[in-house]
């Protein structure tokens, strides 16, 4: 019986023993994969913050809705082409996400970051296929009405250079709005008209803007 205490008392010393290493062993990896995945999240994060900064380049005007002074002086895009560029940009970006980051070592929050950038360049490729199949222009949500009212509630004046950008921006409408109505006659084109009486208050609206 003492012996046999003896070599249990052995037998558990020695799994003690071995034990020990295996606990260390196991617990550094732990510590390391969760540094490393809050480092891969981070690293997510902050090129999130990089091109959304870029993607903001693409619309003067959603930075003066956001309250910032960038490009102050100038007007969106309309146009197709530059629909097409944007489309692109966003294209890169996510061979980028694909190439440059390790989707597993993401914790969660960073991975529904990650889905949603990805959900969100599927959605403006199958936008992109049926773009000419949409209402350019209409009473209810058309640019006509939309672009002034932007430019009133929100491009601030507080100084000259704040009110020489606006100038420079209402003479930027008049190339928006051709980019716009381009955009009407090749949809037009292709058999996607408007309702006439969405036209009548396209008309309308725009008559009111330039006549004040």
């Amino acid at each position: 019986m003492k012996r046999l205490f003896l070599l249990s008392a052995v037998a558990l010393t020695l799994t003690a023993c071995s034990e020990a290493p295996q606990t260390s062993t196991a617990s550094q990896p732990a510590t390391t994969a969760e540094s490393a995945q809050l480092s891969e999240s981070e690293r997510l994060n902050a090129w999130f913050e990089e091109k959304y900064e870029q993607q903001l380049q693409f619309s003067p005007l959603m930075m003066t809705r956001l309250g910032r002074k960038d490009l102050y002086d100038q007007i969106d895009d309309m146009s197709e082409q530059g629909q097409d560029k944007r489309l692109q940009w966003m294209a890169a970006t996510v061979d980028e996400l694909k190439a440059n980051f390790d989707y597993s070592k993401l914790d969660e929050d960073t991975k529904i970051s990650y889905d949603i950038w990805m959900f969100q360049f599927e959605q403006a490729k199958k936008q992109a296929e049926f773009r000419r199949h949409n209402y350019v222009l209409t009473q209810m949500n058309g640019m006509q009405s939309m672009l002034p009212t932007l430019l009133i509630n929100y491009h601030k004046v507080a100084e000259t250079s704040d009110m020489e950008a606006y100038i420079s921006r209402l003479e930027g409408v008049g190339r928006a709005v051709e980019q716009l109505t381009s955009r009407v006659a090749i949809n037009a084109d292709e058999g996607v008209k408007a309702p006439y009486f969405a036209y009548e208050g396209v008309i309308k609206q725009s008559k009111a803007i330039i006549s004040g």
